[in-house]
This record gives C-alpha cells, sequence and structure tokens, in this order.
C-alpha cells in the first residue's frame, strides 16, 4: 500500500496490479485534491489548438509570443478556427492541417504551441477499493461528459469530475462516460504569475488573447486567461536535413497522466458517505511534454 498524500511535488507512481487495475493506497484525511494524486499514464487528450511551431532558438520567457515569428516555423498557423487533436494512449492519430514543408533545414531546440485554455480527458479506472464518485461510490470509477475538474477544494460531491460505480452496466446505465473539461484560471505558489515552470522544466503561459498575458486574480483564485501557451524545451535538439524522410510529432502520454483523490469537506472521512476510503476526484493530465523525433 502506498500513501497518496504529499505536500510536495514529487508524487509516487500510482500502484497497478498485472491486470491494470489500481492498487491499494492511504489517505490523510481533510486533504484537498492537489495533493491527492499519484502519477500514471494518460489513456487520453483533446485540445483545440490555433499554433504549433518549431523552434531554432529559445524564446523571450516572460512572453514568448513577443518573438516568436522570429525564431520559430510554424507548421499549424490558424489564428481564427483552431485544429481539434484528440490522442489515445498506444494508438497512432494523425495531425491534421500540419504543413512540414515550411521547415527549414537546422537544429530545433525548442517547440511552442498555442491553444485554447480548455483540456478534456476521458477514461476509466478499476481500483482495488471503494471510492466515492460524484453521486455514488464503487470500485469502477469514469470521467462525466463536460464535467468541470476542480483542483482546490471539495465543497460539494457534485465538485468531482468523476462517478464510481459498481460495473460496466452501471455506466452503460448512467449514459454520462465522456470527456472531462479542465481549464486553467490560476497556478497557485508562484505570487500571482501568468506563467509556470513545470517539473520536466516546459513553460506553460495563461493568455488572456493569442497574445497578452492573462491577469491574475490571486487572492480569489481566478483570471480572464482564454488561452494557453506552451514551450517545450527538447532534452536533445533534433536536426532536419536533406537526408530528413520523416517527422513524427505528438504529445507525451506515457507517465503523464494523474489519478487524484480528495479527503477534503465533502469527502472528509466524517462527511463522505460510508463505506469508502476518499473521493475520486479527477483523471487527467500531470504536466506535458511534445515530442518530436525524425528520420
Amino acid at each position: 500500500m502506498i500513501s497518496v498524500d504529499d505536500s510536495s511535488d514529487a508524487k509516487p507512481n500510482c500502484p497497478f496490479l498485472s491486470d491494470g487495475t489500481a492498487d491499494l493506497m492511504s489517505f490523510a484525511d481533510n486533504s484537498k485534491p492537489f495533493l491527492n494524486r499519484c502519477i500514471n499514464n494518460l489513456s487520453t487528450l483533446k485540445i483545440n489548438l490555433f499554433k504549433l511551431g518549431l523552434c531554432k532558438s529559445a524564446l523571450n520567457t516572460s512572453n514568448p509570443t513577443t518573438d516568436w515569428t522570429d525564431k520559430c516555423t510554424f507548421i499549424i498557423n490558424n489564428q481564427a478556427i483552431p485544429t481539434t487533436l484528440e490522442f489515445s494512449l498506444g494508438e497512432a492519430a494523425s495531425i491534421p492541417g500540419v504543413d512540414l514543408s515550411k521547415l527549414t533545414e537546422g537544429t530545433y531546440t525548442h517547440a511552442v504551441f498555442l491553444n485554447e485554455n480548455k483540456y478534456k480527458f476521458k477514461s476509466k479506472q478499476l481500483y482495488s477499493q471503494v471510492f466515492q464518485g460524484q453521486t455514488s461510490k464503487g470500485k469502477l470509477c469514469y470521467t462525466i461528459e463536460g464535467a468541470a475538474y476542480n483542483k482546490t477544494a471539495t465543497n460539494n460531491l457534485s465538485d468531482l469530475s468523476v462517478e464510481c460505480v459498481d460495473n460496466e452496466e452501471a455506466i452503460t446505465t448512467n449514459g454520462n462516460y465522456g470527456w472531462l473539461v479542465n481549464t486553467t484560471v490560476w497556478f497557485g505558489g508562484n505570487g500571482g504569475l501568468p506563467n509556470k515552470t513545470m517539473t520536466n522544466g516546459n513553460l506553460l503561459y495563461l493568455m488572456s488573447d493569442q497574445t497578452t498575458l492573462a491577469t491574475i486574480d490571486d487572492p480569489n483564485k481566478t483570471s480572464n486567461a482564454e488561452y494557453e501557451v506552451g514551450i517545450n524545451i527538447f532534452s536533445s535538439p533534433i536536426t532536419i536535413d536533406a537526408n530528413t524522410t520523416n517527422i513524427d510529432l505528438g504529445f507525451a502520454m506515457k507517465d503523464y497522466g494523474r489519478l487524484e483523490f480528495s479527503t477534503h469537506d465533502a469527502c472528509s472521512q466524517a462527511n463522505r458517505p460510508t463505506g469508502s476510503v476518499a473521493c475520486v476526484n479527477s483523471m487527467k493530465a500531470n504536466g506535458f511534454d511534445f515530442r518530436v523525433t525524425v528520420k
């Protein structure tokens, strides 16, 4: 059994049995969702992408949109109508609207993307323990169509973006299995700044429009963020030359998911319905990494 609750940013890997069932976990009582998480593989991801570029040098870290035109080649460049991308773990997917012919020979060190501030995730997970969901409890938990991710508190069970039931038949009966929605309006712990350095070194920015940094209301944990800009720093720069025959790209999913739990407020031992060890708050991404390989 592992203890999931930890105030540090280094979270444990989720424990799994050989059949994919999540193994036993323990949770400290009265702990908020953002602390109660473990790392797993991301099952699915859907985003609306406006821009995707590969860059030959580092961008302005204060606001990367100020020099991305000079430093990056955009292989997706749709300012008005985004490209919807959907990925599933272990499945190849084509990215519509990519124009690789724009890339010139040379070494690329970064990727940059502009997307709608709305990530979507859809998954199911079988657990070894009984967990509480939005309206019921069980060992099989799934994401609720259109449910909004909430990381800061669990004032009511309706704040959960996951339902838990006994079996697949119950999911079919409920008819609400689908994509939860993750909108980021505040990072927390960084003095109200609209940008954050991820644990892998990549950078994420909240934007009010496609070139303007969002204004963060830190005390109220909100902002006017409508877009996000992500800067991906390649661990190994990629080189494109006359011999390049293939370029593969996509978002990393292995080890970039998380299971998130709550024992806070409505999900505390004193308040949640009896018979469960905690609430499942969400099943979503844990950071991002954009991968590019060339042959």
